[in-house]
């Protein structure tokens, strides 16, 4: 989504990830005028590449050299101090939740084991908010517009009250400016469990096209799963019931996926914005590092296969405005004769690491170079108005003939002073899509689109783990209180539910005038009028204690007290007899808590009230106190120290313990879950901690039990807070609250069984540990492979690295990303500019013992190889286009030197795509070098390739070319010429050996003859292995083709045009001669035979009445003759000769000869 995140997050340390393989795709672009490659990949390059090889963010340069080294972690040492690189020690990253095992080469790291093994609910979370009845009651971002005949439709994407994941909507309008929703308020794209876009859809594009009846709406979307997001299609007859690529019934599959490690979309692809352009679908989009955003582009001839151009603007270009400095994405794209116009959200750094986002415009000739974007659309100046803080999202709808022939539709969000805020969509026109004028809309602070009804639940937004009581003898085990929020006043109010096995909870409405909480709010003055939340519940003497921290209207928190009789009948809390709120602990002004107290964890130990609590210092360090009392409602006596206090700059609560849990399970037993945080990069994270004590004062800590999960968007990803402990006979449970990566808290339930252990057991469900080699201090290294050794199924690595814009102190580290997925090992594709890398090993699944024996990183010094080339496939417009003229070659070349010094040259020479002719060439100078080709005759180059010779001089440098854009005029393509139709026959089929035959027939195209055309003619003799080429026909105005043969024996005759091959046989009788004479009382018979034969049998025959009897069998002599004398009958009679057939000719007979 084009999404302004509520809390920064250090999002790669708490994500999951779901691996989606790239469509089949190019990565150099092409439309009817021009060729754009940024080599962001080898499709577009014919293999074997030369020496040569990709820039990680793009760009051909040489390979590099360098003698690799490898980096282990291997021993006992490595694991607890990390290595040395380049002279600088390089220690863990963080605080590790793994234990290291053994010594030297033989040390491994694994979970730890405890005294606490918590085996996490598979229900998980077990309480959360109260359902939103409209699904985007939390925010409305991203809007997409088309105008269907005279109805504004609106496409956009919301996210509902309690965190959901997000979805996308439908909007109508008559005006533009009033809308109303569409299909019942229901989302009409949402997510797919188990594909690209299961953890949510958003940054919707849709073109509509009513000349398009089989698809008039065409829809690009962003979906996202675990750490990456990609790019979806999908189609509508109506713009409300989608069908996702690529089809009903079959997982949804992205058609533009995140790039490999290191590019510039390197973590996702989102936010497209789509055009057809000619005979080309254009797509501009957000390309996500991680760290920075950028706008990038895509061209494809069917919307589905989408070939990358690259980044076209980004935060490091050379002179960007300080207003796109931390980013530049959701782009809107459209054009107006020759002219491409932009919009798109900027991102700066306004002071105190807080950012802010505006609208930006810029215009370009080609789609591809920019102008350096100015501000369009400023936040507004009042915080009354829904834009005060971020703007964000913009659209732009062409609406010619109206008052407003350009309408652009944003979001915005005004943040307050607890960073909670709701996204909204807003109006600004313009009368030349140059200057826009904010509309003020009739929604909430000036919106045009609001957010859709908020409940009146208290806990809509957000609900905690419970603190729990088990009352002997209760119709229902177990009464739990809990804290929530709600998207109204987002103020925290108190809750209660019961549950039966402390793991399916029915929540209890109390007040209902509060939304079902258990309390109003107190009035201005009051200790709780901000809030109430973090309760924390004593069972005791038939009357339930609650205790709580109290928010002030300025924020300072107390600690409140309320309590209620058990009823008499169900033992569960009497919510008609609660007594009245009352303040029973502060701060101090003074000590570790100066200037707060929270989350209250009571006991009764014998007659002694016992509080634990957390207590805020004056620098909002959190720390763990303890107060006495004698009656619930107080007065304390506080402790004047922490118990227990933070830990070491090396453990994981060595910000702060806060959140107490506390319980006497038995004499001289006590114990405690806390949350430890730790603070890493400006970011807080929390776990849970135990701690035991014989007395309840002095406290032994014992090591991190609960872990967030790391999950992404689950509801503990980020954080882990504990809330209630009881043991219940042989169980003991445990409740947390969960935090996600917005922030919202959501119910946990773990167990284990009692009496725990005395000795360590395995049981942590995960933990991880990291680790670094090298900084902004070191030289950059060529990071080239990241290979582990271990076992058991619940070992997983991720990687970060530093981006190679980090300066000044300031360093932006990717998120992490997962590696050795589908084996030990894995290559690496960073940029040569990266100087650091770190991984992480995250250990899960304790039943499978995972182990983590050794991680082996292998890099190198950069250098180059001395030379190299590499040649591009075909240049030429889209299918179905010929190239009428050439124009420009234009490409980008820089001398890359990573370390800082050294020269290279690089030369490119435009060769004939089906000759290899050499057309033209040219030296690249650093820069731009632009090469004009309206010499080179496009009626004989159709199309090109251009081949690059790259040199280094000694080694440090090498030019690195970084794009090529060939620009041309082209034209439909004439049609094919149909297929031809050829005729043939042989006249006559059968003939007598000696004898000729006429060879014939008549060629068409389309019925039309065809006249001057070659036809090949070839013959096969019966026993040939192949045709024997005859000479060529040719036709006449008719079409007509003629030949004489003399075939010798049975023959096959084939033409030949176009692809087309008739065949005919002419078949070959023998030719059997005879003649007779009667003379002295004998008939004298002879004849011949052809072809020669020599002792073949002929038989002679005389007719006698009607029928024909054989009186002789004679042979034919080595000449091929044959003769018969016999007594002459009584009268002359006629007489002939037969011979049989053979496998080349046919049978015959003679004529018949009186004799």
């Amino acid at each position: 989504m084009r999404q302004m995140r509520r809390f920064p997050l250090l999002a790669g340390l708490f994500a999951a990830a779901v691996l989606v393989l790239p469509p089949l795709s190019q990565a150099c672009s092409r439309s009817d005028t021009l060729f754009y490659e940024t080599f962001l990949d080898v499709s577009c390059l014919q293999q074997p590449l030369v020496n040569t090889t990709l820039d990680a963010q793009g760009g051909l340069r040489l390979t590099t050299n360098g003698t690799p080294v490898v980096a282990a972690w291997d021993t006992d040492a490595d694991f607890a101090n990390g290595v040395t690189h380049q002279g600088v020690s390089f220690p863990p990253v963080g605080v590790g939740t793994v234990a290291r095992l053994g010594s030297g080469p033989a040390a491994t790291l694994s979970l730890p084991t405890t005294l606490l093994p918590l085996t996490p609910d598979p229900a998980n979370p077990i309480l959360g908010p109260t359902s939103s009845a409209a699904l985007d009651s939390d925010s409305v971002d991203d809007p997409a517009l088309a105008k269907v005949g005279s109805t504004y439709v609106m496409w956009y994407s919301g996210m509902p009250e309690e965190g959901g994941p997000p979805a996308i909507f439908i909007a109508t309008s008559t005006n533009g400016t009033t809308w109303t929703r569409g299909n019942g308020g229901a989302p009409v794209v949402q997510g797919t469990p188990l594909s690209f876009d299961q953890d949510g859809v958003f940054g919707p594009d849709v073109v509509y096209d009513p000349a398009d009846p089989a698809t008039p709406y065409r829809m690009w979307y962003s979906g996202r799963a675990g750490v990456f997001g990609a790019i979806g299609y999908a189609t509508s007859t109506d713009g409300i019931s989608w069908t996702k690529y690529p089809g009903a019934g079959q997982l949804p599959l992205a058609v533009l996926t995140h790039g490999p490690a290191g590019s510039a979309d390197s973590f996702s692809a989102a936010d497209p914005s789509v055009l057809k352009d000619g005979s080309t679908w254009k797509m501009w989009y957000t390309g996500d590092d991680s760290s920075k955003k950028r706008v990038a582009y895509a061209t494809s001839t069917d919307g589905i296969t989408w070939a990358k151009g690259g980044k076209v603007i980004a935060p490091e270009d050379p002179g960007v405005s300080a207003n796109i400095a931390f980013g530049a994405f959701a782009p809107t794209v459209w054009k107006a004769g020759s002219t491409y116009s932009m919009l798109l959200t900027g991102r700066k750094l306004v002071g105190q690491g807080v950012f802010q986002t505006k609208v930006m415009g810029t215009t370009s000739s080609d789609g591809v170079n920019w102008a350096g974007p100015s501000p369009v659309l400023n936040p507004s100046g009042s915080n009354q108005n829904f834009d005060y803080s971020n703007l964000n999202g913009p659209d732009v709808l062409q609406d010619p003939g109206t008052p407003a022939p350009y309408k652009l539709y944003y979001s915005g969000n005004t943040i307050d002073a607890n960073g909670n805020f709701h996204t909204r969509i807003g109006l600004a026109t313009s009368s030349n899509g140059n200057s826009f004028n904010k509309v003020n809309g009739a929604q909430t602070g000036g919106s045009t689109l609001d957010i859709g009804t908020l409940g009146t639940a208290f806990d809509g937004r957000q609900a905690s783990g419970p603190s729990v009581a088990a009352p002997a003898g209760a119709s229902t085990k177990f009464v739990g209180f809990y804290w929530g929020t709600r998207g109204r006043d987002f103020k925290p109010r108190l809750g209660e539910a019961t549950s039966t096995d402390g793991s399916a909870w029915t929540k209890v409405p109390v007040s209902a005038p509060d939304g079902g909480a258990l309390f109003g709010l107190g009035n201005p003055a009051a200790f709780d009028n901000g809030g109430q939340r973090d309760p924390g519940v004593l069972d005791d003497s038939a009357t339930y204690h609650l205790f709580f921290t109290g928010l002030s209207s300025g924020g300072t928190q107390s600690i409140g007290y309320a309590s209620t009789p058990e009823d008499a009948t169900t033992k569960l809390p009497d919510n008609s007899s609660w007594s009245a709120r009352n303040q029973v602990l502060a701060g101090d002004g003074s000590g570790f808590d100066a200037s707060g107290v929270a989350h209250p964890s009571v006991l009764k130990d014998g007659a002694i009230y016992v509080m634990y609590y957390t207590g805020l210092d004056a620098n909002g360090v959190a720390k763990i106190g303890r107060a006495t009392t004698n009656a619930p409602s107080g007065s304390y006596t506080r402790a004047p120290t922490a118990v227990p206090d933070v830990g070491t700059g090396t453990e994981f609560d060595g910000t702060s313990v806060k959140d107490p849990v506390v319980v006497k399970v038995g004499a001289g037993d006590y114990r405690m879950l806390y949350t430890g945080v730790e603070t890493l990069f400006g970011t807080k994270i929390e776990r849970v901690g135990y701690a035991t004590s014989n007395d309840g004062i002095a406290w032994t800590k014992r090591g991190v039990v609960l872990d967030p999960s790391m999950s992404a968007y689950a509801s503990d990803e980020s954080g882990i807070e504990p809330t209630g402990l009881v043991v219940d006979g042989s169980t003991l449970h445990v409740w947390t609250s969960g935090v996600d990566r917005s922030g919202r808290t959501r119910g946990g339930h773990a167990s284990t069984a009692y009496p725990t252990p005395v000795t360590p057991q395995p049981g942590i469900p995960s933990g991880w540990a990291t680790y670094q080699l090298g900084d902004a201090t070191t030289t950059n290294r060529d990071f080239k492979q990241i290979a582990r050794a271990s076992t058991g199924s619940g070992v997983t690595l991720w990687v970060s690295f530093l981006q190679p814009y980090s300066a000044n102190g300031d360093e932006f580290w990717s998120d992490y990303f997962p590696v050795t997925v589908s084996g030990p090992s894995e290559a690496l594709n960073f940029l040569l500019t990266v100087h650091g890398v770190r991984w992480q090993a995250r250990l899960s699944a304790p039943a499978d013992a995972p182990v983590l024996d050794k991680v082996e990183l292998t890099h190198a010094p950069v250098s180059f190889s001395p030379t190299g080339s590499a040649t591009t496939t075909a240049i030429g417009p889209s299918s179905g286009l010929v190239v009428t003229a050439w124009r420009t070659l234009t490409a980008t070349m820089s001398m890359f030197a990573p370390s800082g010094g050294g020269s290279g040259s690089a030369n490119i020479r435009l060769l004939d795509a089906a000759t290899g002719q050499q057309v033209a060439s040219t030296p690249l100078t650093s820069g731009t070098t632009t090469l004009d080709l309206s010499g080179i005759p496009a009626a004989s180059h159709q199309a090109l390739t251009a081949a690059f010779d790259l040199q280094s001089a000694d080694g440090t440098a090498t030019p690195r070319v970084s794009s090529l854009t060939v620009t041309y005029d082209s034209a439909t393509a004439p049609p094919p010429p149909l297929p031809p139709s050829l005729s043939f026959l042989a006249t006559p089929k059968t003939i007598v050996f000696g004898k000729s035959a006429v060879l014939s027939g008549n060629l068409t195209r389309g019925g039309v003859p065809q006249l001057g055309q070659p036809v090949t003619l070839a013959a096969q003799p019966i026993g040939a292995p192949t045709f024997t080429p005859l000479p060529t026909a040719t036709t006449d105005t008719a079409g007509n083709f003629s030949a004489l043969v003399k075939p010798t024996k049975r023959t096959t005759y084939r033409a030949g045009f176009g692809g087309l091959f008739p065949t005919t046989v002419v078949l070959v009788k023998h030719r059997i001669t005879l003649k007779g004479k009667r003379a002295s009382g004998k008939v004298y018979l002879n004849g011949t035979v052809g072809p020669k034969h020599v002792r073949r049998v002929v038989l002679i025959q005389q007719k006698k009445g009607s029928r024909w009897v054989t009186i002789a069998r004679v042979k034919t002599t080595r000449r091929s003759t044959f003769k018969l004398v016999r007594k002459a009958p009584a009268k002359r009679a006629l007489f002939r000769a037969k011979i049989g057939a053979d496998r080349e000719h046919l049978a015959n007979l003679s004529r018949s000869v009186r004799a």
